[in-house]
């Protein structure tokens, strides 16, 4: 039980990382495309 709920809390975290990380990019991209 205690295998199996590290392994979801793993990978919520990645999820998470993924998240926020696509989303500063796609701030990075909008602050960059403003100020060409």
């Amino acid at each position: 039980m205690r295998k199996l709920l590290n392994t979801s809390t793993t990978w919520s975290s990645k999820a998470l990382g993924t998240q926020i990380s696509g989303i500063s990019g796609s701030a990075w991209s909008i602050n960059t495309f403003l100020s060409e």
